[in-house]
Formats: structure tokens, C-alpha cells, sequence
């Protein structure tokens, strides 16, 4: 026996004895033939097939479910929990999120129910296993812990607009986790405007264990992919820079994959109650994602506070306001002699340290550079894909000479001002404070036994990702520091 096991290792195509042959056929037709006469005695047997094989089921389902959503709950109050204990107090009671809705995971719940409806009662052994397989290859708890991309469907209402969806699993770096993501879009053409929310959750492919993201979030608050959400983007750039859109940009569903349009579009928006994300797949996603999300409790607890980044930006854009107007040509309307606007801003606690503004910020402490408009224009062209094919070659050639000629004209005006230094201090601690609780989370979660960041192992990995935020913070604000303030990683 120990010979012919050996020659068949060492030949693997050497033909199996007969008798070999002969005992898996008998096998195997013992096999055909218990299923064919327990499906024969399926109405016997019935009852114990209900109890048993669909109980079992259902259960394990069920299990799964509820302890997602346990673990869901359990994390989305810690999160709410972690606003006290930052750097800045807050001054009113944040709102729970009570009732998330994900849904995934409320597909998830239809989906285990289906299997203890009075139709699968009735069903054959044989209908049941056809059943259950359909039933479980669309629910993430039964179905193959497999990367996949879903197809887009689309539907249209009577009014015009189009309803499209799609789910998808994503493997994050490392592949042991998947994301899923579903992706809802009204899309209607008509009024050039698109609305985009999104379902997350992650999921350990060997372990099971779940966590639904949209729990994590305050009341009132939603995810969207930041590709999605160009016409909001363009509205914030309009009221920035004063520069009009003669044609809004929609999102079709059908242009979007996680990652290729904007893998870095991580933010908080707190007048739209929105949470945008860019690639969840990359190491660093899933905590730039929770970082944007402890902005959103900020925004809960600090909303009627004169303090952080709102404050922040209202000061801010009050002296970009006044900035802008220095490049704006006599015939304009809007135009405003230069020593009148800076004797305006002089008199609300604002000095500039050179009035015809430096090509370069100037690095010099306690200083802050504001940009003129064209730094802004050039930054929002940079974000444009220039050699996109659907742009008219004409157009692309306008916008081309258009970016060429804005860079030549960026300034930066030095100023120093105690007014906007003490809100962007406590806006640098929201920052610093947002880290501390995304990276909080994860060491709560790997406590419970699921890993969102397994690729982050030592503290060197989390600075790797939380430095170029951090370096990136004043300028993604639009403003340019010369020193930069220190900001101090968390403890890991």
C-alpha cells in the first residue's frame, strides 16, 4: 500500500488500480443515492428539516447579524464618547446616532428573515439548498469573502431622474479585510444636479467579524464618495473664489471607481453634513476616513461655539475676501483702492508685512501667508484632469494657457494677526484631536477583534500616514504657513 502511495506521488499521471477506481465509484453513487432517498422521503422528513437544517441556518445568519450590529453600536458610542476627553472642551452635548441606517446591512436582515418565511417551509430538501445558495451569494456573511465589482442599475422615475446603484466589494491592502460599499445616486439631468449617499462596512474575511462605518457617524450625517459630489465641490470653490461655473459638473454613477478620481479626497462638511472619502483601499484610508468622521462629532458638539475650524474659516475668509479684491482691475465693480483695504484690515487687528505681496510664503514665525485668488484658481485647475478626452481640445487648450498664465500671478501676503493666530491654534487642535480619537478607534477595535488598519503595525506606520495630513492642513484650508506648528503625533 506504502508503494503504490509512494509511485503515485512520484507519477502523478499513472493510472489509479482498478480497485481504487472501482471504491470511489462506490462512493460516490452512495452519496447520489442517500440524496435521492432523503429527497424522496422529504415529506416525512419535513419536519425535522425544518427544525434542524433551516433553524441552523438562519441562526448562524442571525448570530452574525446581531453581533455586527452589537459591535456597530458599541463603536459609534465610543467614538461620540472620545469629543470630552480631546484638547478642546466642549461646550453642549453632542447628538448619538440612534438608528444608523446602512443599507447593507438592512438588506443583511431581510436576507437571513428570508430564510424562515412559511414559502421556504414548503420547499423541497432540493429547493431549499437552490434557495439558500441564492440567498446567501448576496449577503456578506454567507457568501464568498471575494473581491468583486457590481454592476451599475439604473432606473427612471416619471419625473426624469435616474436611480442608479451599485455594491461592491473591495479588498483592503493586505487582503484581510473587504469593504463594502454600496453607492446610491439620483442623477437628474434636467436641473444639471446629482445626490450621492454611500453604505460602509468592513469586514475581517477570516474571522467574520463586521463593522457597520455609516454607525459610527453623528444623526443626520451621510457618506459620499468625493468624485460623487463635484456640484457641492464646485459651490464651496464659487464662494472661495468668486469664480463662477457657467456649467456644473454632475456625477453619473456610471464614471465612478473607488480611488481613481480622487484617492485623497478625505473630508468633513459640515454645512452639508456630509462625509466625503477617497480610496478606502489604500493602508491610511480607513483612518483618514475616521479622522473626517471625529471632525463630524466636533461639528456636533461645537456647533454654536465661536471656535475652530467654523471660526476659523469665518475669519479667514473675511481677509481672503479683502486679499482677492487687491487683483481686481479698476473698471471692476468690486474694486477697492489697496490702501483703503488695508487700512480695513488694520483696524480689525490685521498687519501685513508686505503690501505688494512675496512669490514665495514667507518663513518666518508667528506669520501667515494669505494666498491671492489666482492661488486658488490654480489649485482648483491642478484638480481637473487636463487630458480627459470628453474636454473639447479647444477648451483644454484655454484652460491650459489659462493655468500657465495664473501661476506666474500667485502672491502671498505676510500678515500677523492674534485675532486669526488664536483661531487657527484652536483649529490646529481640532486637527491634532481628530487624529488622537481616528487612531483611538482602531486600538478599540483590535481590542474587539477586528483590525481596520492591519497594515499599520508600529508607530512609524500611523506618522507615515498622519504627516502629510498634518503638514497639508493649512493648505487644504487654502492658507500657507510659514512655520508650520508642531503638531504631536498620538500615542499609538
Amino acid at each position: 500500500m506504502s508503494y503504490n502511495h509512494n509511485m503515485k506521488d512520484e507519477f502523478p499521471n499513472l493510472p489509479e488500480s482498478s480497485e481504487r477506481v472501482e471504491a470511489k465509484r462506490g462512493q460516490e453513487l452512495r452519496e447520489l443515492l442517500r440524496e435521492k432517498i432523503l429527497d424522496y422521503l422529504d415529506p416525512v422528513l419535513r419536519k425535522f428539516f425544518d427544525t434542524k437544517e433551516i433553524g441552523k441556518d438562519f441562526e448562524k445568519l442571525s448570530e452574525a447579524h446581531e453581533d455586527a450590529m452589537q459591535l456597530s453600536a458599541k463603536t459609534g458610542e465610543f467614538f461620540r464618547s472620545l469629543i470630552p476627553d480631546g484638547i478642546t472642551k466642549p461646550e453642549i452635548e453632542g447628538t448619538p446616532n440612534i438608528g444608523s441606517f446602512n443599507e447593507i446591512m438592512m438588506l443583511e436582515h431581510i436576507e437571513a428573515f428570508k430564510l424562515l418565511k412559511d414559502e421556504v417551509r414548503k420547499l423541497s430538501r432540493k429547493e431549499y439548498r437552490e434557495q439558500k445558495k441564492e440567498t446567501l451569494k448576496d449577503s456578506i456573511h454567507g457568501r464568498e469573502k471575494l473581491a468583486v465589482e457590481g454592476e451599475i442599475k439604473s432606473s427612471e422615475r416619471s419625473n426624469g431622474v435616474v436611480e442608479q446603484v451599485v455594491t461592491n466589494a473591495l479588498a483592503q491592502d493586505g487582503n484581510q479585510n473587504l469593504i463594502y460599499e454600496k453607492v446610491s445616486n439620483a442623477l437628474d439631468r434636467a436641473r444639471n444636479t446629482n445626490h450621492a449617499k454611500s453604505s460602509l462596512v468592513i469586514q475581517d474575511t477570516e474571522t467574520g467579524t463586521t463593522l457597520d462605518l455609516n454607525a459610527l457617524l453623528p444623526a443626520g450625517y451621510k457618506y459620499i464618495p468625493r468624485s460623487m459630489d463635484r456640484a457641492l465641490f464646485q459651490d464651496d470653490v464659487e464662494s472661495i473664489t468668486g469664480i463662477s461655473y457657467k456649467q456644473k459638473e454632475v456625477a453619473d454613477l456610471k464614471d465612478y471607481k473607488m480611488g481613481e478620481s480622487d484617492p485623497e479626497g478625505f473630508a468633513e462638511r459640515p454645512f452639508y453634513r456630509t462625509v466625503n472619502y477617497g480610496d478606502l483601499r489604500k493602508t491610511g484610508g480607513i483612518l483618514s476616513l475616521l479622522h473626517e468622521v471625529a471632525h463630524s462629532w466636533q461639528t456636533k458638539y461645537y456647533h454654536t461655539a465661536e471656535r475652530g475650524r467654523t471660526r476659523f474659516k469665518e475669519v479667514y475668509e473675511m481677509v481672503l475676501y479683502f486679499i482677492s479684491k487687491l487683483d481686481l482691475s479698476k473698471d471692476n465693480e468690486l474694486y477697492e483702492d489697496p490702501e483703503k483695504i488695508w487700512d480695513k484690515l488694520e483696524k480689525s487687528g490685521i498687519k501685513c508685512l508686505d503690501k505688494e505681496g512675496a512669490e514665495t510664503p514667507v518663513n518666518e514665525e508667528g506669520v501667515i501667508n494669505i494666498p491671492n485668488i489666482y492661488y486658488n484658481l490654480v489649485k482648483n485647475m491642478e484638480m481637473r484632469d487636463l487630458s480627459d478626452k470628453r474636454i473639447p481640445e479647444q477648451e483644454r487648450a484655454r484652460l491650459q494657457f489659462l493655468l500657465t498664465e495664473s501661476k506666474s500671478r500667485v502672491r502671498f501676503y505676510p500678515i500677523k494677526s492674534e485675532i486669526l493666530q488664536k483661531v487657527m491654534d484652536t483649529y490646529v487642535a481640532e486637527e491634532r484631536d481628530a487624529w488622537a480619537h481616528a487612531i483611538r478607534t482602531v486600538r478599540f477595535l483590535r481590542q474587539k477583534g477586528l483590525d481596520l488598519e492591519p497594515e499599520l503595525k508600529k508607530l512609524e506606520d500611523f506618522i507615515g500616514v498622519i504627516d502629510p495630513y498634518v503638514k497639508n492642513a493649512k493648505v487644504r484650508a487654502g492658507i500657507c504657513i510659514g512655520l508650520t506648528p508642531t503638531f504631536e503625533t498620538p500615542k499609538i
